[in-house]
């Protein structure tokens, strides 16, 4: 079982709490969600609460933590779909915390804490989302292949990706 805090250089990552979905519906705009399979669009704050509510139960069976920088709310990093050793990565920043090195930095961290609990990671990235790409392939992740249109987005685009995989 993973901690609820995860602490990283500049970063803690921890689990969620009620009163994050208002960040979280401020930072989830069409920008951030183009990406995204599994975030409805538009967004609403009854989602946000809902998936707020949702990730609490759940903690413990997937792993959705808050990426805080001095405690403000910037994104989400998750581990779910756990099975037999694997887990499915995402993770997810507000634009103003784009390009900084804080989803590389949350992810490692994330994965350090699961190594032990978990021996493989699986994540896919959109085959126009080169910033995704790069994270993943900075924090280990060696890429397999390209499979088109295999997702639609949450803005309705029918997306290709490529897919990574790690060991841990």
């Amino acid at each position: 079982m993973l901690p609820q805090t995860i602490d990283s250089k500049r970063l803690v990552l921890r689990k969620l709490r009620k009163g994050d979905e208002r960040r979280i519906f401020e930072l989830l705009t069409e920008r951030v969600v183009r990406f995204l399979e599994s975030v409805p669009w538009p967004y609403s704050k009854r989602h946000a609460e809902e998936f707020v509510l949702r990730s609490m139960d759940r903690f413990g069976r997937e792993y959705t933590y808050a990426i805080t920088l001095e405690d403000e709310l910037i994104g989400l990093v998750t581990l779910d779909r756990i099975f037999r050793g694997r887990a499915s990565l995402g993770y997810w920043l507000g634009e103003d915390y784009w390009g900084n090195g804080y989803a590389t930095e949350a992810v490692r961290a994330l994965l350090d804490a699961a190594r032990g609990d978990l021996r493989l990671a699986v994540s896919t990235a959109s085959t126009r989302n080169i910033a995704s790409q790069r994270v993943l392939e900075k924090c280990g992740f060696t890429k397999l292949g390209r499979i088109p249109l295999y997702y639609k987005s949450s803005l309705g685009e029918l997306q290709d990706v490529y897919c990574y995989y790690r060991l841990l």
